[in-house]
């Protein structure tokens, strides 16, 4: 398998990522807050993750100093889901409840939960947050999350309630996904477009880019491919790596059947995040080229990645284990999916699972 991954990587290497091409009249174009460090938002990551270091060795014992830490760190490995940065965020916020229960290590913990798919975990620590602060605007975010990862709009919907008026960017984000998730889609559009608007106020460039990504994939759904081009356009233009923004545009290149293209997208991204998601795109990409083979490959690749990735999708490998065989593969499956079925029914997850039934039948019965 090493030889293997280091193949995809001498193939994968060398297309470029942040190209930008916005024309100044577009109206996604990205509006970076007012006061920006001079070393762009990675590196500010990285001088504060030191001199936090630096500070909790002057003292050890300063629980909300290695919560903030644990923050950093967990933010650090989100960019690129490393898990030696979440090792470091577990680390810290673990030595922060040691030494005295806070609210912001709890936070930690409940996000590094959803990262690993345990939204019941997730939400028990959550609730427990609410019921002393009732309004936290940063724990009701979290909780909507978790909720709509598992397919209960209703409650998302009664969470995100007590905070729907506040014109933040990061609310109106969600509000925007929590109406997608219901399929109001013009409600989607009007709450993107408004939080849209906020970000030069309370966006980050992570966020900003992840917006637009999650809108154009909306678009691209709905078909409406020249306004995901310019959202994604805008996208890959802010200075900053997220991998739903590349996995969007080899999709919506793929969409419009330039797979070269789109297969150029989705081997640099592979090489720049080694996220398996992208191998499962790029199996996609080659199936449409009629090229079974180098499919086959990059499937068998995937699969043997998200075996290994401790925060990948059981669905994602079910996705790959059906593509390449679905009668031979069909016991560990339904096994996958009905793990992942238990858990969350996102609408990516449900998606999956409907190419999966369609074609392998309902889950056994227990």
């Amino acid at each position: 398998m090493r030889v293997l991954l280091a193949l995809f990587l001498f193939i994968f290497l060398g297309a470029g990522c942040h190209a930008p091409n916005t024309a100044a009249s577009d109206p996604f174009t990205y509006q970076p807050a007012a006061v920006q460090g001079q070393t762009g938002a990675k590196s500010e990551l990285d001088a504060r993750i030191e001199f936090m270091e630096k500070r909790l060795k002057q003292r050890p014992k300063a629980f909300l100093d290695q919560a903030e830490l644990a923050g950093l760190y967990l933010q650090k490995g989100k960019l690129r889901q490393r898990s030696t940065e979440i090792e470091q965020a577990k680390k810290w916020a673990d030595s922060s409840l040691a030494e005295f229960p806070n609210e912001p290590a709890q936070m930690v913990k409940a996000d590094l939960l959803q990262m690993e798919h345990h939204f019941d975990e997730s939400l028990e620590i959550l609730n427990g947050i609410l019921e002393k602060k009732p309004h936290s605007l940063e724990t009701r975010v979290m909780a909507t999350r978790a909720l709509l990862a598992q397919g209960k709009q209703q409650e998302a919907e009664a969470m995100v309630a007590p905070i729907d008026k506040q014109p933040y960017f990061a609310v109106l984000f969600l509000r925007g996904q929590v109406a997608e998730s219901v399929g109001d889609i013009e409600g989607a559009r009007g709450f993107y477009k408004a939080a849209l608007s906020r970000e030069k106020e309370a966006g980050s460039p992570a966020e900003s880019a992840r917006l637009r990504a999650v809108w154009a994939r909306l678009e691209i759904n709905s078909e409406e491919l020249m306004v995901a081009d310019q959202l994604l356009d805008s996208a890959n233009a802010i200075p900053v790596d997220v991998p739903l923004v590349d996995l969007e545009r080899a999709k919506l290149a793929a969409r419009r059947k330039e797979y070269k293209g789109a297969a150029e997208i989705a081997r640099h991204g592979f090489a720049l995040y080694q996220d398996p998601l992208f191998l499962i795109v790029l199996a996609e990409i080659q199936s449409a080229q009629g090229l079974s083979a180098e499919s086959k490959e990059s499937y068998t690749a995937a699969a043997e990645m998200i075996r290994r990735d401790p925060f990948g999708h059981e669905r994602d490998l079910a996705l790959a284990l059906f593509r390449l065989d679905p009668e031979a593969n069909r016991e560990q499956i339904f096994e996958l999916m009905q793990r992942e079925l238990a858990r969350r029914q996102d609408p990516a997850t449900l998606k999956v699972w409907a190419e999966i039934k369609d074609v392998l039948g309902p889950l056994p019965s227990p």
